[in-house]
């Protein structure tokens, strides 16, 4: 009668479990070990600073893939993941991340009394290749066109938008390249000049 014996080998990922039998290895098996950190967070809860604002959100399971998100401010949004119908939400970091620095944007060029006419931004993503698969690097292209903006007066915005006020781009920054470009039409520079003097 064959025997067979199991023994286990610890990792810094894990416990590796393996059976062997008088023929050789059968079969091993990697249990994962949770990391300190992930543990600790678990168990004990976030120590926020009571002094200052929290933002409170929560997740509702609507059935099959889809979740109800709900803001801070009682609005609601689709969420989905697989074949769901909602946004993922891994593009909702994108679109996050987009519609955080075109606030801000639209904001700066209004102080500058510029009329904005028309503004588009589209964001790329590409993502790591191991599980969890983060995003690695973030492209946005922002499109504006209005009468008298000009590309420095967009950049300066954007510029201000990443480096002080969108807190997407400042939770995000330090674990994803980002980049981003603006491509400007002064609407008005098209116009014959009767039409502008007009």
């Amino acid at each position: 009668m064959k025997r067979s014996s199991v023994f286990t080998v610890s990792t810094y990922l894990g416990h590796i479990h393996c059976e062997v039998s008088s023929t050789g290895v059968r079969q091993c098996m990697l249990v994962r070990r949770l990391f300190a950190s992930a543990a600790s967070a678990a168990s004990a809860g976030a120590q926020f600073d009571l002094a200052r604002p929290i933002v409170n959100t929560k997740v509702h399971w609507v059935g099959g893939a889809n979740f109800e998100g709900t803001d801070n401010d009682g609005r609601t949004v689709k969420i989905s993941g697989g074949s769901g119908d909602g946004v993922s939400p891994m593009n909702m970091l994108l679109l996050a991340l987009g519609s955080c620095a075109s606030v801000d944007l639209v904001s700066v060029l209004k102080k500058q009394r510029t009329e904005l006419e028309r503004l588009d931004i589209a964001v790329q993503g590409q993502r790591g290749t191991r599980a969890p698969k983060p995003y690695e690097k973030a492209h946005m292209t922002f499109t504006v066109a209005g009468k008298g903006v000009t590309k420095e007066q967009v950049e300066y915005a954007l510029a201000l938008s990443m480096e002080k006020y969108c807190g997407v781009h400042g939770t995000l920054h330090n674990a994803v390249d980002i980049t981003w470009e603006a491509d400007v039409e002064d609407t008005a520079a098209a116009l014959p000049k009767e039409a502008v003097s007009a």
